[in-house]
C-alpha cells in the first residue's frame, strides 16, 4: 500500500502547521490578558476551580490543524494504491458480430454459443476483477466501459446483435478495446472472438500498431470449424473460419490464438485466458478529504460557540 499525490508541490502548505499553533497560542495569551483586565482573577478561580482564565483549548487547535492537513492533501490530489488477489489482466472482450457468425457449425449458431460462453466466462473471474465489452462487424461499438460489476459486463454481452454486413474490421475492435484499457493501471488483455479476416475499416496493422504501443496481450479466438457452416435462409453459401489474421493480432503482441470448434473448446480457451495474479487498485481521496475537511469547519463553528469559546 502508498500513497502518491498528484500534485506533490502543494504538500509545502503543510510548513504552515506550526504558524498555525503560534497564531493559536498567542490568540490565546491576547484573550488572556484582555480577561484580566476586566475580571478578579482570584475570585474568577475559586469560582469555576480552574487553573486558568482562558483554556488551552488544544481540542480546537488539533482539529484546525486537520484541516490544514486535510484540505493540503487533497489540493494535491493524493491517491491511496493497494494490491488485491484476482486477475493479472484488466479484459476487453470484443465479439464478431458480422452476419458470417449466424453460420450453424456451432449449435445453435456462432453468435449464441459465443454470447453465452462469454457470459458465463465474465461471472466466473475473480472478485475484483475489471473487464469492457465490445462488438465488431465494419466499426466497433463499446457496449460496457471497462468496469468491475461482472454482473453488468455479463449484461451487456446480450447486446450483441448481429449486423447486415457482412465486414469484419478487427484493427476497428482492437482499437476500441485499447481505447478502453489504456487508463487502467494493470496490464490489458484483449480478448478476439471472431470467424474471419480484417476485410473492413482500417488497415490490421494499424490495429495491431495501436495496440502494441500501449502495451495491449492479444487473445484470438477463431469461431468455427475448418468445414464450415451454413447459414439459414442461403444454403448454397459456406461461411469458413479464417484464422490468418488472428494468428497475426496474437502473435504480434504476445498473445496466443485458439481454435474453438465446439463450445466446450470455447470455454477452454477463455479460461486460459484468465491469469490469475495480483491487481493494483487505486483509491482518489481528494474528495472524501474536502468533505472530511469541511465537516471539521463546520464542527469548529459549532464548537467555538460552546464551552471552547475564549473568555472576552
Amino acid at each position: 500500500m502508498e500513497m502518491t499525490f498528484e500534485h506533490p508541490l502543494y504538500l509545502a502548505f503543510l510548513l504552515l502547521l506550526p504558524l498555525l499553533a503560534a497564531i493559536h497560542f498567542y490568540s490565546l495569551n491576547h484573550v488572556r490578558q484582555r480577561a484580566l483586565r476586566f475580571a478578579n482573577f482570584e475570585a474568577l478561580e475559586r469560582v469555576v476551580q480552574a487553573k486558568a482564565v482562558v483554556p488551552k483549548n488544544y481540542a480546537l487547535l488539533l482539529m484546525r490543524m486537520a484541516v490544514l492537513v486535510g484540505f493540503t492533501l487533497a489540493t494535491a490530489g493524493m491517491t491511496l494504491h493497494y494490491e488485491i488477489y484476482g486477475s493479472y489482466y484488466d479484459y476487453a472482450l470484443a465479439i464478431d458480430s458480422s452476419s458470417s457468425m449466424l453460420a450453424t457449425d456451432l449449435m445453435p449458431d456462432r453468435i449464441t454459443a459465443t454470447t453465452q460462453t462469454a457470459s458465463v466466462w465474465l461471472r466466473a473471474l475473480p472478485p475484483g476483477s475489471s473487464a469492457a465489452v465490445s462488438s465488431f462487424s465494419s466499426q466497433a461499438d463499446v457496449l460496457m466501459p471497462l468496469t468491475s460489476d461482472m454482473q453488468a459486463a455479463s449484461d451487456a454481452i446480450q447486446g450483441v446483435l448481429v449486423g447486415r454486413s457482412g465486414g469484419t474490421s478487427l484493427c476497428e475492435a482492437l482499437k476500441a478495446s485499447t481505447n478502453q484499457l489504456m487508463a487502467s493501471p494493470n496490464p490489458g488483455a484483449i480478448v478476439l472472438i471472431s470467424d474471419g479476416q480484417n476485410n473492413a475499416g482500417c488497415l490490421l496493422e494499424d490495429g495491431i500498431g495501436y495496440a502494441k504501443r500501449y502495451n495491449m496481450t492479444v487473445f484470438s479466438i477463431g469461431v468455427g470449424n475448418r468445414q464450415g457452416g451454413k447459414i439459414e435462409g442461403l444454403p448454397d453459401l459456406v461461411f469458413k473460419l479464417n484464422e490468418t489474421d488472428l494468428v497475426l493480432a496474437s502473435a504480434e503482441t504476445n498473445g496466443k490464438y485458439f481454435r474453438a470448434e465446439t463450445r466446450q473448446q470455447m470455454a477452454d480457451a477463455l479460461s486460459k485466458v484468465s491469469v490469475p495474479g495480483t491487481m493494483h487498485k487505486q483509491i482518489p481521496l481528494t474528495v472524501p478529504l474536502m468533505m472530511l475537511s469541511f465537516l471539521l469547519v463546520f464542527l469548529d463553528w459549532g464548537l467555538s460557540a460552546t464551552k471552547y469559546r475564549s473568555i472576552p
